[in-house]
């Protein structure tokens, strides 16, 4: 959710529309975004409009640069700038550990996975790799999960914190009864980590009365 106070403040730095027509212009020309999809990554990150292009923005577009096929149609980098819009509140610095850890989890036979796991989860970015992410892999590797099906299908598993982690393959064991060797594990572990238990619980009682196991 966008500060509105603060990007105000921010805003009222600028003493001309230099600045943001720079902007605009580079990220046009660099990325290829078309008029409406400008709109929405200034919507989704306004104060990108203030900033300098070549010490900020272009670091974070070569950072997300090899998460990219290879080679790469303008399009990819237009649909990967645009899922990633949030990111760019964050210095490059900040991003660089979790994108090299995202690239280390991508599945090699699936060179968009990387384009796929940002647009469900482009969070997956901020958080840092040696307080979460790392903490979160070794926990999924833990209990025998894929981290290049977990990037393909459940991003948002790798940002839950460890406590909170946990609950879904508890849940698995106790109510569910679901063998981690079933196809739709995955499937059911990011579905019961989306959801508290007891609404789980409620879920799993009006199916019952409809007849379902």
């Amino acid at each position: 959710m966008v500060n509105l106070e603060s990007t105000r403040e921010y805003f009222c730095t600028l003493n001309s529309s230099d600045k943001p027509d720079i902007v605009i212009s580079f990220l046009y020309c660099h990325t290829g975004l078309s008029p409406p999809q400008l709109c929405a990554f200034i919507h989704c990150r306004p104060t990108v409009l203030a900033v300098d292009v070549y010490t900020n923005l272009l670091p974070k577009l070569k950072l997300l640069e090899p998460l990219l096929p290879s080679p790469s149609p303008t399009k990819d980098l237009t649909y990967l700038a645009t899922t990633s819009a949030s990111t760019f509140g964050y210095s490059a610095t900040h991003l660089a550990p979790a994108i090299n850890l995202l690239r280390s989890l991508l599945p090699p036979s699936e060179p968009r996975a990387a384009i796929a796991a940002l647009c469900r989860c482009s969070w997956v970015l901020t958080i840092k790799p040696n307080k979460i992410l790392s903490c979160n892999v070794n926990l999924l590797h833990h209990c025998g999960l894929d981290p290049s099906a977990i990037i393909e299908k459940a991003p948002n598993l790798l940002i839950l914190k460890l406590d909170i982690l946990d609950a879904p393959f508890v849940a698995m064991e106790e109510d569910l009864s679901i063998a981690s060797s079933s196809d739709c594990y995955l499937d059911a572990v990011n579905l019961v980590a989306s959801m508290p238990k007891e609404d789980l619980l409620k879920k799993m009682k009006m199916l019952a009365n409809y007849g379902f196991s």
